[in-house]
């Protein structure tokens, strides 16, 4: 049985496949990139809900992707909001390790992690939340000052990627969402919920 985590990630090397495929110039590469693609349409019923598969004609017109709609799967349903990732890093050096969490807001959470995790594979998502505009930009800037008040430093090229404690990002870990205050509180949640 296949858990959600990992459909996801077949999710994400699908649309990453066919990109390879599309883009590629070798027939070898477009053979390299479809096999994959095929076996992990036949490994999830998922994926062959999503998918169209044809064996005939070129490789880079065999798979073609079915229009979804989002409310089937809440987590793919969200359009806009924020979503909350975090990642880990170690130097093979001196074995010190560095845990970095960020609070980002998008149009569209999926997309923007699929841009994530095409740089970086080993992105860690918790979880997002659908908001509208104005919802998003306040709770994107509270979640941020809560972590600029316990980080132990924020990334030079960016002002959204915290870096924390190994406890406390295993608490946004375990806690997700519920550990940032402005979420917590349910008199400033429903303030904010309701403004629009």
């Amino acid at each position: 049985m296949n858990t959600e985590k990992q459909l996801y990630n077949a999710r994400i090397l699908m649309d990453e496949y066919y990109t390879r495929l599309k883009n590629c110039t070798s027939t070898t590469g477009k053979k390299n990139n479809f096999e994959k693609m095929l076996e992990i349409y036949h490994k999830y019923e998922e994926i062959q809900n999503e998918w169209i598969l044809t064996y005939t004609g070129h490789y880079n017109n065999r798979f073609q992707k079915k229009k979804i709609t989002k409310k089937k799967n809440k987590k793919y349903a969200i359009i806009q909001g924020l979503y909350l990732i975090g990642n880990t890093y170690f130097n093979p050096f001196t074995k010190e390790e560095f845990y970095w969490i960020k609070v980002g807001k998008s149009t569209d959470i999926y997309k923007r992690i699929l841009t994530y995790k095409t740089h970086n594979p080993m992105i860690w998502e918790a979880d997002s939340i659908e908001l509208n505009t104005e919802q998003m930009n306040e709770f994107e800037k509270l979640c941020h000052r809560q972590l600029k008040e316990i980080c132990k430093e924020i990334a030079e090229n960016t002002n959204e990627w915290f870096m924390v404690s190994r406890e406390t990002y295993l608490e946004i870990c375990e806690k997700k969402w519920n550990y940032f205050y402005c979420i917590q509180d349910k008199k400033m949640r429903e303030k904010i919920l309701k403004r629009t």
